[in-house]
């Protein structure tokens, strides 16, 4: 099997769990961009207290209580169990690597 065939075939399965949720009007508080949805590869749909990275600058939110996000605390951040920390790593280098392929196609 290909390399580009193997990975769409690992790929593949996690997308089809792919949930987007409906959130209402939030902006992301570092750099003002409008959140409407919440995406999940898990399906899991948003709680109060999950974590979530802004589509835009990728930085990370938490849900409040009302689900709007607000910027996680450095507090919040350190305190991340190491999963959640190597997701949210992951998450946020995938934004970036988008921004960057954007930049390269100009």
């Amino acid at each position: 099997m290909g390399e580009a065939k193997r990975r769409r075939t690992l790929v593949a399965p996690q997308l089809s769990k792919m949930v987007s949720t409906e959130i209402g009007e939030s902006h992301c508080p570092f750099c003002g961009h409008v959140l409407q949805l919440a995406t999940s590869l898990h399906g899991s749909t948003p709680a109060p207290g999950c974590v979530a990275i802004c589509y835009s600058c990728a930085n990370p939110l938490v849900f409040e209580d009302s689900m709007r996000m607000r910027a996680m605390t450095p507090t919040e951040f350190a305190a991340l169990p190491d999963a959640a920390l190597a997701t949210v790593h992951g998450y946020q280098q995938r934004v970036r690597q988008r921004d960057r392929r954007r930049l390269a196609d100009g």
